[in-house]
């Protein structure tokens, strides 16, 4: 609940109040004081450079308190100021004041700068974002589920074309020519025959025995083995684990199966086993873009597709032909998610595995709500008291 002052709660409900908010931006080099209009106010001096701003976005879970302000750059001032500070990270206050009251405010929003996101001749726009203090969040977020869990046209969807919607559907990605950051679950059956040789052996006259061959020929079909709304795993650093199967089939010789693993792009995986045996036919991908480097659609499954940011194994191990097997049991050695590093003055230096506890949980913190992560912008981790 905001609290304000008996005194500045009666100059703002007076007949004769003047009320007016005010923009504190803390730079590197002091504090740029604006508003909508030139005033004076607690002793600084606000210049008029606000033209407006958007509502104060609040959210009670899992998003952070949002404003955008656009800022006046006819005379180039802005523009000017962005070039030689840094804003991004950089604190903004959002004060509401009655200029009757010259020691008291509301304060409407404390929170962190991010980049400029729009610079014109004529304007500037500036978004920020809450200080967080503490959240309550259930992770990993990521499930399987069988809509795609992106915003239409984030970066994890990576559509760029002219339509406007999207229903999350399989149907409505295929429309926009997107299968390949499809964020969903769908199974995609897959069907066929195959054929083995029995040996019949029968008796006549008592004492003797005949050996017969027949040719048997049976059909398989692959089986949904999707675990809807479970999470899906998250791995830092490196771990042994099991993998969850997506689908597989039991083609008579020979069982195939895809299994995942984690959320995101990951290092590397090693000694893949099979119930408990190490698997000599298999294929690993690493969890990248959909479509792109090893995350394609693995051939053991043709009519499937490339499951965008799931690291996933397809495996081939043999099989009784007489049986019908279920899924087996897959484990891995998963060197896990890659994550972005700095040096001492917070500049970016790899992306890249890593067990450093401190690069990792950044990497858990920023990851997307969306990817299972917390979502928490980027521009409120200091990466310099980070390296420390």
């Amino acid at each position: 609940m905001i609290q304000v002052s008996p005194s500045l709660a009666a100059a703002l409900n007076s007949t004769e109040n003047q009320p007016i908010d005010l923009y504190e931006l803390f730079l590197d080099s002091g504090t740029l004081y604006l508003a909508d209009r030139a005033v004076t106010w607690g002793g600084h001096a606000y210049s008029p450079y606000v033209r407006s701003r958007s509502a104060i976005r609040r959210f009670m879970h899992g998003e952070f308190d949002r404003v955008t302000v656009e800022l006046a750059n006819v005379d180039t001032a802005i523009s000017q100021m962005l070039a030689a500070s840094e804003i991004e990270g950089r604190t903004l206050i959002i004060r509401k004041v009655d200029l009757s009251v010259a020691d008291d405010s509301l304060v409407l929003f404390h929170g962190s700068m991010e980049r400029a996101s729009r610079v014109t001749d004529e304007v500037a726009t500036i978004s920020a974002v809450q200080v967080v203090g503490s959240i309550d969040h259930e992770a990993p977020s990521r499930k399987f589920t069988t809509s795609c869990p992106w915003k239409f046209k984030s970066d994890q969807c990576g559509y760029a074309g002219p339509e406007a919607e999207c229903n999350k559907s399989w149907a409505r990605c295929k429309q926009l020519a997107n299968t390949n950051a499809y964020g969903g679950f769908r199974f995609v059956p897959h069907g066929g025959t195959y054929q083995y040789t029995e040996v019949e052996k029968k008796r006549f006259l008592l004492l003797f025995s005949r050996k017969s061959k027949k040719t048997v020929t049976a059909t398989f079909n692959s089986v949904d083995d999707t675990p809807y709304d479970v999470p899906i795993p998250i791995i830092l650093g490196r771990a042994q684990i099991a993998g969850i199967p997506i689908q597989h089939a039991d083609e008579g010789g020979i069982l195939k199966v895809l299994s995942a693993f984690a959320v995101g792009t990951i290092a590397e995986m090693k000694y893949v086993r099979c119930n408990g045996e190490l698997v000599a036919d298999w294929t690993a991908h690493y969890g990248q873009i959909g479509g792109t480097a090893s995350q394609t659609t693995d051939p053991r499954f043709p009519g499937a597709y490339p499951y965008h940011k799931v690291a996933y194994v397809g495996v081939t191990v043999p099989s009784d032909i007489r049986a019908v097997d279920p899924a087996p049991a897959i484990d891995a050695v998963i060197i896990g998610s890659i994550v972005d590093q700095f040096d001492a003055f917070g500049n970016w230096t790899a992306a890249a595995w890593t067990d450093n506890p401190v690069w990792l949980t950044r990497h858990y913190l920023t990851l997307s709500l969306e990817e299972g992560g917390m979502g928490v912008p980027e521009a409120l981790i200091d990466n310099v008291v980070a390296y420390q």
